[in-house]
Formats: C-alpha cells, sequence, structure tokens
C-alpha cells in the first residue's frame, strides 16, 4: 500500500525509424505516418504537455499497426521555466532534432516541438535529416545559415508539394514564422493528403 508504479503501454510493433530501414515506407505510406505523429503531438499540446524529444524512434507502433508518439520522459507540462538545460548546463533532449533556441539554451515553447517533428517528418520522407553535424556547433550552424540545405522534394520528388511546404514551415529558424500551433499543421496536412 502507498506505492506508486508506472503503467506502460507495450508497443510490439517497433519504431517508424525501424520499420523505415528495415521494410522500406512508400512516400503516401511515410506521409500517412507524419499526419498521425503530428496529430498525436496536437493532443499532447493541447493538453499542456511539451514533449522535448521528438524523433522517429519515439514514434512507435502497436501490435494493430497504430501509430503513437512515446517517451514522454524529459516532457514537461507547459509554462513555468521553459529552458532545456539542467542545473548543471546538460541539455536534455537530441540535438539533431532540437529546435535553434534549444540549443541556444533560449526560452522555448511548444514550437520547439514543432521544429522538431520537422526534422522528424523530413527524415521519414526522406531517409535523411535536414541539418547534420558532427556536433551541436555544427547543426546549430547549419540550421542557422542553412548551408548545404536540400528540400524534401529534391531528395524524393514522390512528395506532395504542399506537404513539402507545411515540413519547411516547422523548420523556420525564427519560431514565429512556424505554424503557431500544431493543429494548424494537422489541418494543412489533411488538406494536402485526405482532400
Amino acid at each position: 500500500a502507498g506505492h506508486l508504479s508506472p503503467i506502460m503501454e507495450r508497443l510490439p510493433g517497433g519504431t517508424v525509424w525501424e520499420r523505415f530501414t528495415s521494410r522500406g515506407v512508400t512516400a503516401p505510406v511515410a506521409c500517412g505516418l507524419i499526419a498521425a505523429a503530428a496529430a498525436g503531438l496536437d493532443h499532447a499540446h493541447r493538453h499542456g504537455v511539451l514533449h522535448r524529444d521528438v524523433k522517429p524512434d519515439n514514434l512507435m507502433f502497436t501490435g494493430q499497426g497504430w501509430l503513437k508518439v512515446t517517451d514522454f520522459g524529459i516532457a514537461k507540462v507547459m509554462g513555468g521555466d521553459r529552458t532545456l538545460a539542467t542545473a548543471e548546463g546538460a541539455i536534455l533532449g537530441t540535438p539533431a532534432y532540437m529546435a535553434p533556441e534549444q540549443l541556444l539554451r533560449e526560452p522555448f515553447d511548444h514550437r520547439a516541438d514543432i521544429f522538431a517533428y520537422g526534422v522528424t517528418a523530413f527524415e521519414v520522407l526522406t531517409g535523411q535529416k535536414p541539418f547534420i553535424g558532427d556536433s551541436t556547433l555544427e547543426i546549430l550552424g547549419k540550421q542557422i545559415d542553412r548551408s548545404g540545405f536540400v528540400t524534401p522534394r529534391e531528395l524524393n520528388p514522390e512528395i506532395p508539394a504542399a506537404v513539402e511546404k507545411s515540413i519547411l514551415k516547422c523548420l523556420e529558424r525564427d519560431p514565429d514564422k512556424r505554424h503557431p500551433i500544431m493543429s494548424v499543421l494537422v489541418l494543412e496536412l489533411k488538406a494536402a493528403l485526405y482532400v
């Protein structure tokens, strides 16, 4: 009595990245996966939860094939201190997917998740990250100056132009130029894919 135990859903279907690398996915399937991930992240945001570590390894399948956004281990209820640095100065998260404001340890909000989602979607659609570097500083530099940046459709012409436009908006350096909330992105993706 008096003990609390976390209960976690068993997700035996593996991650999006495992499926991508082992079986491969077509462009239409990849578009469906990123739309499902956007809806899951939107649900978290609407309930006041900032994920802070969105990446393909944190998108997992149930045994029935449903996609789930997982690993809210460093998630935070929105509000209060919104920096990602710990008291010791360590950065929490995965730098390749983090927004510039996170890497710079500036205050951030839900739009950092939108940036990370953009990196994730870009990778699921093309097989590579948009900003590649050997260090956090090199990744940040590429996010800011966009040297060598290649658009998703240059890498995979089967991606619908409207989907690419939505993903590129997620990847804006300035948070104010990104989608204001995930719900807007979800509606854009639905319009691009299902209408």
